[in-house]
């Protein structure tokens, strides 16, 4: 009989052979779900750097406008050329509110299954005017978050192909 079972099972060994399969297969979407939640995670943890960097950024410019580092005023082009992880930094005609510092995702996101932006600009209020500008906006690049992500997917695949080996080994074993 083709298709059919090497040998009869009893209800409760076919009962057990379902449940393992059941959560054989809830792994791998647990995998597949999974990755969402490592996305928002990495997004947060992005956001939180670029934060981080531009506070720096800002500090930096509002001690140098009010003469505590004893030099000359540093330069948006001063911050993209020492850092790698600093793009742009614009200096805003207008400020933003005091409450409502902004973290915005630019660019385009990765590709694939776990899709992040690799940049955000962070748009801070100065505590003074600084040559006119009142507001300064910070692109924060993270070059490594892009391998990151791609890792994440790596695992999960690996995952959700080691449970489908798993389902079709459990059918090679049982089936004619």
């Amino acid at each position: 009989r083709a298709g059919g079972l090497r040998k009869a099972l009893s209800i409760r060994a076919g009962v057990v052979l379902q449940l393992t399969l059941i959560a054989v297969a809830s792994l791998s979407l647990l995998a597949v779900f999974s990755l969402k939640a490592v996305e928002m995670s990495m997004e947060r943890r992005h956001a939180e750097a670029a934060l981080s960097v531009a506070y720096a950024v800002r500090g930096a410019v509002e001690a140098s406008a009010e003469g505590r580092m004893g030099g000359r005023l540093p330069m948006p082009a001063d911050f993209v050329r020492d850092s790698p992880y600093v793009r742009e930094v614009a200096m805003l005609p207008e400020a933003p509110s005091a409450d409502a510092v902004t973290v915005k995702p630019v660019g385009e996101k990765t590709g694939g299954l776990l899709s992040v932006h690799s940049a955000v600009d962070v748009t801070l209020p100065l505590a003074a005017s600084h040559g006119g500008a009142r507001g300064i906006r910070v692109r924060f690049h993270s070059p490594g978050i892009e391998r990151e992500a791609k890792d994440f997917v790596r695992i999960a695949g690996f995952l959700v192909g080691a449970d489908i080996v798993i389902m079709v080994l459990f059918g090679a074993f049982l089936m004619h």
